[in-house]
């Protein structure tokens, strides 16, 4: 050998050991060099980066007092002579400096240093891989569970429609356990009838743009069962690309039980619109039949009171003659009411609409309950301003409405009591009230509710002794609806009872608008 080619061998020496040496310090992987029991000579400045230790903190530690591995994969990775030998990496776990468990890849191999045979081990941090996929398989393990525990039955099939997914609500629906049916055509679950229509549901997806549609909400889509029964259904169809393939997942559900309750419900409509329509038509009949009669017993009552064939010689025949009417008339108001609601429950009742004096209608609606007020000395009172509006109404049913009302008041209060009649202003919405209000019993907060439907009387020992039907609020409620108004109840047991009648705006007539109507009508007249 020339003393040229030794210097140009020492110089390539030199410049593989400083590329060695450069590429340990500044290696991300961490490098530890042990002899062949494992005790630590040397580490790269990458261990402390990656795991904390700083060199003197390991030198002489033997390497697995800090990396966990298995006592095979210990045994193997003393003895591992070249790299090449495993094609696969150990897992270990590395305790870093501050305590922390870090998933990590081992390899070793044996390298010549000198005289002195030593191992390398390349260690790599691989917990971030790691936790990505233990949150995957988590991931992957929490779908699973809800593919298995919903309800519904959800399947996949692949492009030619075999079978890859059947979850449990799947076995129920169908009858099928997982393991008869994965591998097999989807159109096994499918009667031979909608067959067609199915197929052309599923080119159509496969076909559009659209990933995910909706089948059975409106044209029913049906499935088959494993002992032949056929049943409706509606489903979601996803359409699932993975790379080249293509994948069809359906969420099945069965409707056959929702078809079922809505067909009973549709049924009892049928059958309560039908009830309803009799009950209406036999209390029009009834009230029909029995106000004939009671007028009779009204009319020949009154002309025998006003004695128009000769006075009446004995005073108990003046009392009974009087007990007559009173009931005969009170009987009648009942009749009436009970045919006007069932009237306006039947749609039959049309409003006969005028522009109405709210103070003429209300004072004209007193004077039909005065002689009622006056036996039991309640007093009717009205609250007035000047200028009130005017209402764009049925006339007729607006005093109907107020008697009603008024009438109650009287009933339900004691003797010295009084009635008021307001009209108020609601705010700037253009809305008016008229509030009946009373000094009587009141109605206890638990009975407002009850008390607005028909038949219905708060209940007290007070109501027990007073006669009625219960369906003077109710009609009063039914005829405002009719107006698109509303009644609502304000009372407190004790206290007295305020009724609110409110009308929309639509149906206010400021009097400066009915006054210019009026003189319009004066001109043109």
């Amino acid at each position: 050998m020339t003393i040229e080619h030794s210097k140009e061998c020492a110089l390539t020496s030199e410049i593989r050991s400083n590329v060695s040496n450069l590429f340990l310090e500044h290696s991300i992987e961490a490098v530890l060099v042990t002899d062949t029991a494992g005790n630590v000579v040397y580490a790269n400045p990458a261990v402390f980066r990656n795991f904390g230790y700083d060199f003197p903190d390991l030198v002489d530690r033997n390497i697995f007092d800090f990396i966990d591995v298995s006592l095979a994969d210990k045994t193997t990775l003393l003895t591992i002579d070249a790299p090449e030998d495993v094609e696969e990496p150990f897992l270990g776990i590395f305790r870093t400096a501050v305590d922390l468990y870090v998933d990590v890849h081992l390899r070793s191999y044996l390298v010549k240093n000198g005289d002195q045979t030593q191992r390398v081990f390349l260690v790599r941090d691989i917990s971030t891989r790691t936790s990505i996929r233990r949150e995957l398989k988590s991931s992957q393990q929490l779908m699973s569970s809800i593919v298995e525990g919903v309800g519904d039955s959800i399947i996949a099939a692949d492009k030619d429609g075999q079978l890859t997914l059947f979850n449990k609500g799947a076995e129920t629906t169908f009858g099928y356990r997982a393991d008869e049916v994965l591998g097999k055509n989807l159109s096994m679950l499918i009667p031979a009838d909608v067959k067609l229509k199915h197929q052309q549901h599923f080119s159509k997806l496969e076909d559009s743009d659209v990933r995910t549609r909706n089948m059975g909400m409106r044209g029913g889509i049906s499935g088959l069962r494993k002992n032949g029964d056929t049943f409706p259904a509606e489903a979601t169809i996803m359409r699932i690309s993975e790379g080249d393939d293509l994948v069809f997942a359906a969420v099945v559900r069965d409707v056959s039980e929702r078809i079922m309750v809505q067909g009973e419900l549709q049924e009892a409509k049928e059958m309560a619109e039908t009830s309803n329509q009799m009950k209406s038509s036999f209390l029009a009949n009834m009230s029909h039949e029995l106000r004939t009669p009671l007028n009779a017993i009204i009319g020949f009552s009154e002309f025998i009171t006003e004695e128009h064939l000769g006075k009446l010689e004995h005073d108990k025949y003046r009392e009974y003659i009087g007990d007559i009417l009173d009931s005969g008339r009170h009987l009648l108001t009942i009749v009436n009411d009970i045919l006007d609601l069932s009237r306006v429950e039947a749609g039959e009742i049309q409003l006969n609409e005028t522009v109405v004096c709210i103070r003429q209608a209300i004072l004209s609606a007193y004077r039909f309950v005065n002689r009622q007020a006056n036996a039991k000395n309640i007093s009717l009172d009205v609250d007035f301003e000047d200028n009130l509006p005017y209402l764009f109404a049925d006339e007729r049913i607006l005093k109907q409405v107020v008697i009603n009302l008024a009438t109650n008041a009287v009933k339900f209060t004691p003797e010295g009591g009084s009635i008021r009649a307001c009209i108020k202003s609601l705010g700037n919405n253009g809305q008016i009230a008229i509030v009946i209000s009373d000094t009587g019993i009141g109605i206890a907060e638990e009975d407002l509710e009850r008390v607005i439907k028909p038949f219905e009387q708060s209940e007290s020992s007070y109501t027990k002794t007073i006669e009625g039907t219960g369906l003077g609020l109710s009609l009063a409620q039914s005829l405002m609806e009719l107006h698109g108004g509303k009644l609502t109840i304000k009372s407190e047991l004790g206290s007295g009872t305020s009724v609110q009648l409110t009308f929309p705006a639509q149906r206010v007539i400021s009097s400066t608008d009915m006054k210019l109507h009026l003189s319009d009508k004066k001109l043109s007249a």
